[in-house]
Protein backbone atom coordinates (compact mmCIF):
# COMPACT_ATOMS: atom_id res chain seq x y z
CA UNK A 1 0.00 0.00 0.00
CA UNK A 2 2.72 2.30 0.44
CA UNK A 3 3.38 4.06 -2.34
CA UNK A 4 0.13 3.74 -3.87
CA UNK A 5 -1.78 7.48 -2.80
CA UNK A 6 1.12 8.89 -3.91
CA UNK A 7 1.13 7.18 -7.08
CA UNK A 8 -2.24 8.75 -8.09
CA UNK A 9 -1.88 11.82 -9.79
CA UNK A 10 1.01 9.79 -11.94
CA UNK A 11 -2.31 7.80 -12.86
CA UNK A 12 -4.14 10.66 -14.09
CA UNK A 13 -1.62 11.57 -16.06
CA UNK A 14 -1.62 8.70 -18.17
CA UNK A 15 -5.35 8.03 -17.99
CA UNK A 16 -5.61 11.80 -19.90
CA UNK A 17 -2.55 10.81 -22.18
CA UNK A 18 -4.37 7.57 -23.56
CA UNK A 19 -7.66 9.80 -23.36
CA UNK A 20 -5.88 12.74 -25.44
CA UNK A 21 -5.36 9.63 -27.60
CA UNK A 22 -8.64 8.27 -28.18
CA UNK A 23 -10.03 11.75 -28.80
CA UNK A 24 -7.16 12.65 -31.65
CA UNK A 25 -8.10 8.96 -33.18
CA UNK A 26 -11.58 9.41 -32.94
CA UNK A 27 -11.64 13.25 -34.13
CA UNK A 28 -9.21 11.37 -36.94
CA UNK A 29 -11.79 8.67 -38.34
CA UNK A 30 -14.83 11.14 -37.96
CA UNK A 31 -12.65 14.00 -40.24
CA UNK A 32 -13.39 13.18 -44.04
CA UNK A 33 -17.34 12.73 -43.19
CA UNK A 34 -17.38 15.99 -41.46
CA UNK A 35 -16.17 18.48 -43.98
CA UNK A 36 -17.77 16.52 -47.61
CA UNK A 37 -19.96 13.79 -46.94
CA UNK A 38 -20.42 12.84 -50.77
CA UNK A 39 -17.07 13.37 -52.21
CA UNK A 40 -14.34 10.71 -51.40
CA UNK A 41 -11.46 12.00 -48.99
CA UNK A 42 -8.58 12.65 -50.83
CA UNK A 43 -5.07 10.97 -49.92
CA UNK A 44 -3.32 13.45 -48.60
CA UNK A 45 -5.86 15.11 -46.40
CA UNK A 46 -6.16 11.19 -44.77
CA UNK A 47 -2.01 10.81 -44.75
CA UNK A 48 -1.99 13.96 -42.72
CA UNK A 49 -4.93 13.50 -40.74
CA UNK A 50 -3.21 10.14 -39.56
CA UNK A 51 0.86 11.59 -39.26
CA UNK A 52 -0.85 13.66 -36.38
CA UNK A 53 -2.33 10.20 -34.94
CA UNK A 54 0.69 8.40 -35.35
CA UNK A 55 3.14 11.33 -33.93
CA UNK A 56 0.61 11.56 -30.84
CA UNK A 57 0.26 7.73 -30.25
CA UNK A 58 4.30 8.05 -30.25
CA UNK A 59 4.58 10.53 -27.74
CA UNK A 60 1.90 8.58 -25.93
CA UNK A 61 3.85 5.72 -25.71
CA UNK A 62 7.07 6.79 -24.57
CA UNK A 63 5.54 9.57 -22.30
CA UNK A 64 3.85 5.71 -20.83
CA UNK A 65 6.87 3.92 -20.55
CA UNK A 66 8.78 6.74 -18.48
CA UNK A 67 6.06 7.26 -16.16
CA UNK A 68 6.13 3.61 -15.87
CA UNK A 69 9.70 3.48 -14.67
CA UNK A 70 8.48 6.13 -12.39
CA UNK A 71 5.45 4.17 -10.58
CA UNK A 72 8.20 1.83 -10.37
CA UNK A 73 10.58 4.08 -8.95
CA UNK A 74 8.04 5.20 -6.44
CA UNK A 75 6.81 1.55 -5.22
CA UNK A 76 10.46 0.44 -4.25
CA UNK A 77 11.74 3.69 -2.57
CA UNK A 78 8.26 3.48 -1.07
CA UNK A 79 8.75 -0.18 0.25
CA UNK A 80 12.86 0.37 0.86
CA UNK A 81 13.53 -1.83 -1.72
CA UNK A 82 16.47 -2.09 -4.28
CA UNK A 83 15.91 -0.16 -7.19
CA UNK A 84 18.67 -1.47 -9.66
CA UNK A 85 18.96 1.63 -12.66
CA UNK A 86 19.81 0.79 -15.95
CA UNK A 87 20.12 2.44 -19.32
CA UNK A 88 16.45 2.28 -19.49
CA UNK A 89 14.95 3.19 -16.19
CA UNK A 90 17.29 6.44 -16.54
CA UNK A 91 16.24 7.49 -19.93
CA UNK A 92 12.56 7.01 -18.42
CA UNK A 93 13.09 8.96 -15.55
CA UNK A 94 14.91 11.48 -17.58
CA UNK A 95 11.69 12.09 -20.05
CA UNK A 96 9.47 12.06 -16.88
CA UNK A 97 11.51 15.15 -15.77
CA UNK A 98 11.84 16.64 -19.07
CA UNK A 99 8.05 16.40 -19.09
CA UNK A 100 6.86 17.79 -16.11
CA UNK A 101 9.78 19.96 -15.04
CA UNK A 102 8.15 22.81 -17.01
CA UNK A 103 5.00 22.57 -15.80
CA UNK A 104 6.27 22.60 -12.75
CA UNK A 105 7.94 25.58 -12.99
CA UNK A 106 4.80 27.11 -14.92
CA UNK A 107 2.29 26.14 -11.51
CA UNK A 108 5.15 28.52 -9.63
CA UNK A 109 5.15 31.05 -11.44
CA UNK A 110 2.17 31.35 -11.92
CA UNK A 111 1.18 31.30 -8.29
CA UNK A 112 3.59 33.56 -7.77
CA UNK A 113 1.92 36.01 -10.25
CA UNK A 114 -1.23 34.80 -8.15
CA UNK A 115 0.35 35.93 -4.78
CA UNK A 116 1.25 39.64 -6.53
CA UNK A 117 -2.62 40.08 -8.04
CA UNK A 118 -2.41 38.66 -11.17
CA UNK A 119 -5.14 36.12 -12.02
CA UNK A 120 -2.94 33.42 -14.11
CA UNK A 121 -5.20 30.32 -13.18
CA UNK A 122 -8.02 29.48 -15.49
CA UNK A 123 -10.72 27.08 -14.00
CA UNK A 124 -12.50 27.49 -18.30
CA UNK A 125 -11.15 23.67 -18.67
CA UNK A 126 -11.18 22.23 -14.92
CA UNK A 127 -9.31 18.54 -17.14
CA UNK A 128 -6.21 20.99 -18.42
CA UNK A 129 -6.11 22.63 -14.89
CA UNK A 130 -5.76 19.01 -13.05
CA UNK A 131 -3.46 17.66 -15.33
CA UNK A 132 -1.15 20.19 -15.23
CA UNK A 133 -1.22 19.96 -11.31
CA UNK A 134 -0.59 16.30 -11.38
CA UNK A 135 2.26 16.58 -14.22
CA UNK A 136 3.86 19.46 -12.18
CA UNK A 137 3.42 16.56 -9.16
CA UNK A 138 5.02 13.90 -11.26
CA UNK A 139 8.58 16.42 -11.38
CA UNK A 140 8.39 16.59 -7.25
CA UNK A 141 7.73 12.93 -7.14
CA UNK A 142 10.34 12.35 -9.91
CA UNK A 143 12.70 14.29 -7.96
CA UNK A 144 11.96 13.36 -4.04
CA UNK A 145 12.23 9.81 -4.85
CA UNK A 146 15.57 9.64 -6.22
CA UNK A 147 16.85 11.83 -3.68
CA UNK A 148 15.10 8.91 -1.38
CA UNK A 149 16.76 6.19 -3.49
CA UNK A 150 20.17 7.41 -3.05
CA UNK A 151 19.62 7.83 0.36
CA UNK A 152 18.21 4.00 0.38
CA UNK A 153 21.04 3.32 -1.67
CA UNK A 154 23.44 4.29 0.68
CA UNK A 155 22.02 3.10 4.30
CA UNK A 156 21.39 -0.16 2.02
CA UNK A 157 25.35 -0.52 1.29
CA UNK A 158 26.17 0.24 5.18
CA UNK A 159 23.95 -1.96 6.55
CA UNK A 160 24.19 -5.08 4.19
CA UNK A 161 26.88 -7.77 5.22
CA UNK A 162 29.55 -8.41 2.60
CA UNK A 163 28.38 -12.21 1.78
CA UNK A 164 24.39 -11.25 1.60
CA UNK A 165 25.64 -7.75 -0.41
CA UNK A 166 24.47 -6.98 -4.05
CA UNK A 167 28.02 -7.15 -5.74
CA UNK A 168 26.92 -4.15 -7.27
CA UNK A 169 25.97 -2.35 -4.24
CA UNK A 170 29.62 -3.06 -2.66
CA UNK A 171 31.67 -2.15 -5.58
CA UNK A 172 30.48 1.00 -5.13
CA UNK A 173 30.88 1.31 -1.78
CA UNK A 174 34.25 0.74 -2.17
CA UNK A 175 35.02 2.51 -4.67
CA UNK A 176 33.37 5.74 -3.09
Amino acid sequence: MRGLTSAVPVYVVLADLWYGLVLNVAQSLDEPSRNTPNIIPTVPDVAFNWLQVLANAGMVLVMTFALWQLLQLNKAVARKQVFHMSAFRVLGLVLTLAFSLPALYGIILSLLHLLTGHITISLANIRYFVTAVCIAYCAALCLRRLLGWRRTRKTLVIATPAKNADVELVREAESN
